[in-house]
């Protein structure tokens, strides 16, 4: 992947959508459902606390590994300690209280393409190209969390904010995918499968000439 980015930017300014690892948004939606309030009351104290370093633990093992065989080693210390951090502040999101747990549910889901992001721009910038992970979501929603619905004239704007300044930077800007903002600023996921629309909306949204949908299997289904 960080190949195909490098060598697309020989030529033209390219931002990269990227979605989660295989299995990790499972994982998250499933932690989320596990630990909201409900459930926590009825386990113990230290059961839920064991169940929460287990996923950070087993998220950084899967993590820290891609990057260290994907990134160099002038640049791995840095993408070592986003993914920390990364980490932490979902740690944070996991322990804070929370009513809505919808909202709950898509600010914790959507840390596996936070973290892929980390990875892949510290992987293109090892072929050569220069890139960076955005700074902030530019993709602007309703506030429907788990099935948002894209705001296109705010995205547009939000896309001239945070992308289009790392392009005329000469930097590949990497985005999360399957991730927006609400009117609110809350954090809401366009559905599975959303990580290809995140790459339509963003180049819509940028102007873009092509948008190239990549995915690791032998065929497109053209079923909904």
């Amino acid at each position: 992947a960080a190949s195909i980015a490098a060598e697309a930017a020989g030529n033209r300014p390219v931002a990269v959508v990227v979605s989660a690892m295989s299995g990790t948004t499972d994982t998250l939606l499933g932690y989320a459902r596990m630990s909201s309030g409900w459930v926590r009351r009825t386990l113990k104290e230290e059961t839920h606390e064991a169940s929460v370093s287990e996923l950070r633990r087993a998220l950084a093992e899967r993590h820290l590994r891609a990057a260290r065989e994907a990134v160099d080693q002038d640049r791995l210390p840095e993408v070592e300690g986003r993914i920390v951090d990364l980490l932490c502040e979902l740690e944070e999101i996991i322990e804070a209280p929370s009513e809505n747990l919808k909202a709950r549910r898509d600010e914790i889901a959507v840390y596996g393409e936070r973290l892929s992001a980390e990875i892949l721009a510290g992987a293109i910038s090892a072929h050569g190209a220069p890139a960076s992970a955005v700074a902030a979501d530019p993709i602007a929603t309703d506030g429907n969390f788990g099935e948002a619905e894209v705001d296109a004239g705010s995205t547009r704007e939000r896309a001239a904010r945070y992308v289009s300044p790392l392009l005329r930077g000469g930097l590949i800007a990497v985005v999360p995918g399957y991730v927006g903002r609400s009117p609110g600023g809350a954090t809401t996921t366009l559905g599975r499968g959303g990580s290809d629309l995140s790459a339509t909306v963003l180049g819509r949204a940028l102007g873009s000439s092509e948008v190239w949908i990549m995915s690791d299997v032998d065929g497109v289904l053209d079923a909904d």
